[in-house]
């Protein structure tokens, strides 16, 4: 099976989003700041000169200007991700129908891993229509055997086909190769480098020498080589993992390598989380993209890689393996708190252990034997030293001592 990635994004996004948030701002010019720098504008706002990238003085002389020749100034409003979340989870959910693979790029973009997916070129015109249809805004897909590929596909050829991806990306400029940092990109075109094919004609050698080991990175993505992964980061509360095979697979001894595989990057990216799971629900996919599926809930939550991995084994005993498996999926949904379970598991014993033990102390040695910090009462000294502490918080003091000779020192 070859990999079939693609990248949402929506330009606008923000402006749009925004105005939906704040009716009040339907027709007006703004500009949304972020990070001291134009985030996004309105239409209204582009069209005076306030247009994404600009920094926030750069922002304010267009908008004195405006002010100055049109008697119309642009508002600048900061960037609060709560005006943007629901927007995005409207297209975000959209994406959910074609693929589980979905990483979010922001609230405007999005990788989406469709290599499960039998023809997903005649998909690409289907998911477009579908996105545009939920938030009013005509998205620009790429699509590709490669997340960097898929993301210049976006920019120069949104929802069209490409015969050869290694000829499409030769005749773009070295400026598209999105995966390089800015500072190597400006040293292979101050030597003189202008496309991206320039680059990757080079030998191995030749850019080792410029840039360390760092150019046998760079010559691979040259060459379109990027085998980055697409991770599933949404929706938040589950996870969800594909493993192909480098050859179709029928044994289950064969399959344990793969059920291995996903049971470390299932732990992976739970432990990332601090999150835990209790159902499973795992994929093989046949020759012709046909899929089945089992589902299991465990009484114990999981997150370790061993009990990952002995829950998809079980898991896989639902399946009856008919004929070659070329790939493998595992979800697990309805994610929790690890954090949030446990602080509730452990408190609950510690208070109850407490009570017994206190109890039995109580009827072996008198009802006196034992007082909680509570009963006890402060000594003169503590008293006195709790409200000096207080004296000094009250009016702000910047130091506040621990012990009272402290004070006699100062004093």
């Amino acid at each position: 099976m070859v990999r079939r990635i693609a990248f949402v994004r929506f330009d606008g996004f923000y402006a749009v989003a925004l105005q939906s948030a704040r009716l009040a701002l339907r027709g007006t010019a703004f500009g949304i700041l972020k990070e001291g720098r134009v985030l996004d504008a309105s239409g209204g706002a582009r069209r005076l000169g306030l247009v994404p990238g600009l920094t926030l003085g750069e922002a304010r002389s267009v908008i004195r200007a405006a002010q100055k020749g049109m008697g119309v100034a642009p508002a600048l409003i900061e960037y609060e991700e709560e005006d943007f979340l629901p927007y995005a989870r409207r297209w975000l959910d959209g994406c959910l129908g074609y693929s589980h693979i979905v990483e979010p790029e922001g609230h405007h973009a999005a990788f989406l891993d469709l290599s499960a997916l039998a023809r997903a070129e005649e998909v690409v015109p289907q998911l477009t229509e579908d996105l545009y249809h939920r938030i009013g805004i005509c998205p620009r897909v790429g699509l590709a055997s490669s997340k960097l590929v898929a993301r210049i596909a976006a920019d120069v050829c949104p929802g069209q086909p490409m015969e050869r991806e290694d000829v499409f990306l030769a005749n773009q400029p070295l400026e598209r190769l999105w995966m390089v940092e800015d500072r190597v990109l400006r040293r292979l075109l101050f030597l003189g480098f202008r496309t991206i094919g320039e680059v990757a004609s080079l030998p191995v050698s030749a850019l080792v020498r410029q840039f360390g080991r760092e150019g046998i990175r760079i010559s691979y993505l040259a060459q379109g080589r990027d085998p980055s992964e697409v991770r599933a980061e949404y929706p938040r509360d589950e996870v969800y993992v594909r493993v192909l095979f480098p050859q179709p697979v029928r044994l289950a001894q064969e399959l344990e390598a793969g059920i291995r595989r996903a049971a470390e990057r299932l732990s992976e990216t739970l432990r990332k989380r601090d999150a835990q799971a209790r159902k499973v629900s795992l994929t093989l996919e046949y020759d012709g993209f046909r899929v089945v599926q089992a589902s299991r809930t465990f009484v114990r939550p999981l997150q370790s890689v061993g009990s990952l991995l002995t829950a998809l084994r079980l898991t896989l005993r639902k399946l009856s393996i008919e004929e070659e498996v070329y790939a493998l999926g595992a979800r697990l949904p309805e994610l929790e708190s690890v954090a949030a379970s446990q602080r509730s598991l452990l408190s609950s014993r510690e208070e109850e252990k407490a009570r017994r033990l206190e109890q039995s102390l109580r009827e072996r040695f008198g009802k006196d034997a034992i007082r909680r910090a509570s009963e006890v009462p402060m000594t003169r000294r503590d008293r006195l030293l709790a409200l000096i502490q207080e004296r000094y918080r009250q009016y702000g003091g910047l130091h506040c001592p621990e012990d009272p000779a402290e004070i006699a020192d100062d004093e």
